[in-house]
């Protein structure tokens, strides 16, 4: 229920506005690491998707423009949302990126997430072989 819209954990009534409603779910948690809401149980999380007003914290690194598209995929009536996927992508190509990404910028903060402190692959599709271990690196 991390991700679902209200109507269709509420009323089994799910149509694309829903799925532009987990979009924004998914736009946020990729942009700030962490689910619009952290509830302690599933209940509690639905609940919060009918009833509570999601807030974009000043303090995440999202531009005002990116907030804005959320926010309109994230409101409870699914009139007041996107109507189509291609309205949603044209608000999210005209959203100015204030933070380019690049394959260095992608290293880096794969480095930052994951260390990963080795591997042997040695050639070989026998995984019996490879050695891996990944240590999820402190916050």
């Amino acid at each position: 229920p991390l991700f679902a819209a209200p109507e269709s954990s509420l009323e089994g009534n799910a149509d694309v506005r829903s799925d532009i409603y987990s979009l924004g779910v998914t736009a946020y948690y990729m942009l700030t690491g962490k689910p619009i809401f952290d509830e302690d149980n599933p209940l509690k999380v639905i609940f919060a998707h009918a009833n509570k007003t999601p807030v974009i914290e000043e303090s995440e690194n999202i531009s005002p423009r990116m907030k804005e598209i959320i926010l309109k995929c994230l409101q409870k009536n699914p009139d007041e949302r996107f109507q189509t996927v291609d309205e949603f992508k044209m608000a999210l190509t005209s959203c100015e990126s204030g933070n380019p990404w690049n394959e260095e910028k992608a290293k880096l903060w794969w480095e930052d997430k994951i260390n990963i402190t080795s591997v042997n692959l040695e050639g070989t599709q026998d995984h019996s072989n490879m050695e891996t271990q990944i240590v999820k690196a402190a916050d």
